[in-house]
């Protein structure tokens, strides 16, 4: 099975097992979100899995991905926000561990 057959097919298992947003319950729009970016796997891991994915309406899952997150809520001008964004996926290729990149958004935006 091809790599976009495959994440298609598993893309619809996620679909089928939850019938509204995980976190908070909305069942319009809904998509697959990873929970582990797979930008992060490492050592033969694979992060593109069904329990890597959770459900999320298309407001949650633009909140939870990092990229959406720092162009929304971001109080840096553009130039640094897109700074902030490739920075993080610079770092993110890096790392060794893909539970690291919780550190990793806390590091660069701020949280934590």
């Amino acid at each position: 099975m091809n790599k976009k057959v495959r994440k298609k097919f598993l893309a619809d298992q996620v679909l089928s097992r939850n019938d509204s947003c995980e976190l908070c319950g909305s069942k319009c729009g809904l998509e697959v979100h990873h929970i582990i970016p797979v930008v992060c796997e490492r050592n033969g891991i694979d992060l593109d899995v069904e329990e890597n994915m959770i459900v999320l309406c298309r407001k949650c899952h633009a909140i939870l991905t990092p990229r959406t997150l720092l162009v929304k809520y971001g109080k840096e001008k553009k130039k640094e926000k897109q700074s902030n964004i490739n920075r993080f996926y610079e770092e993110c290729e890096n790392l060794n561990d893909p539970m690291e990149v919780f550190d990793l958004v806390d590091k660069i935006y701020g949280f934590g």
